[in-house]
């Protein structure tokens, strides 16, 4: 079903993905050689490492690399802390998350802080690349000219990489993201700038949260679809949103897979 008039949009080119440049922070000396390890035998570039919150500021600043495996339990400035100086002043650099505090908590402040990802300790390599992996895809694409009209979605969230990630996601299965909004307040002027045929709206979101947004949305637009993403998984959290129209929910951190179930169940690519 179509929202709004057709208009003709750009259909993305993927780049092959090359190495990526990581820094690797963490206090242990042996999980920065596991790390380092996994990472270099698959043809990325570990281009720096840090032991603690400072010294990986500093080497952030200095060597610009894509990615960082950031440790949350640190000497020094933590994990947290960290996260927040690099989303704030790096925002070219995309963090992932290495730790052994993986509970839901310490996941959900992870990705409200800017995280890309979220791997727990003990993790094995298939994990550490499956992350890297996404973050490549979502750093390779480009626009390029021409194209038939395509489903149009708009992606509300304030975490510049959550939304690079999950624009690589939706572009690659055929969808074309028109519009993106950082904040509750934004969404609904980008919604009706842009008329998509779906809007994927973080739950979380400052000025206006999400569940406001929906409800707002929905009475402008009752059959828009909209999914929700949260890193909060619980059951009062969904219910309420479903229970105000949303059509789906997603999780962070995103399995694309699971991302684009979640879509075909709505709306046809």
């Amino acid at each position: 079903m179509a929202f709004w008039p057709r208009t003709t949009t750009k259909t993305p080119t993927m780049v092959a993905s090359k190495g990526l440049k990581i820094v690797i922070v963490d206090d242990s000396a042996a999980m920065r050689s596991v790390l380092r390890t996994i990472v270099k035998e698959n043809g990325h570039d570990v281009v720096g490492e840090a032991a603690d919150g400072a010294a990986a500021v500093a080497a952030v600043a200095r060597l610009k690399p894509a990615i960082v495996t950031l440790d949350l339990e640190m000497p020094g400035i933590d994990g947290f802390a960290v996260l927040d100086e690099i989303t704030r002043n790096h925002p070219d650099t995309h963090v992932v998350m290495v730790s052994a505090s993986n509970d839901p908590l310490s996941r959900k402040r992870a990705f409200d802080l800017g995280a890309i990802g979220f791997v727990g300790k003990p993790f094995n390599a298939g994990q550490i690349l499956g992350t890297l992996e996404q973050a490549a895809q979502a750093l390779a694409f480009r626009p390029a000219a021409g194209g038939a009209p395509r489903r149009r979605c708009v992606i509300v969230d304030d975490n510049r990489s959550i939304r690079l990630l999950l624009k690589a996601i939706l572009e690659g299965a055929g969808i074309a993201v028109v519009g993106e909004a950082g904040t509750g307040t934004d969404a609904a002027p980008t919604v009706l700038e842009h008329r998509p045929d779906l809007v994927c709206l973080d739950i979380e979101l400052p000025g206006k949260d999400g569940l406001a947004v929906l409800a707002e949305l929905k009475a402008a637009h009752p059959a828009l679809p909209v999914i929700m993403i949260s890193s909060a998984s619980d059951r009062e959290t969904i219910t309420r949103a479903v229970g105000q129209g949303a059509s789906g929910y997603i999780l962070k951190p995103f399995d694309p897979e699971k991302v684009m179930a979640a879509v075909r169940r709505v709306v046809r690519a």
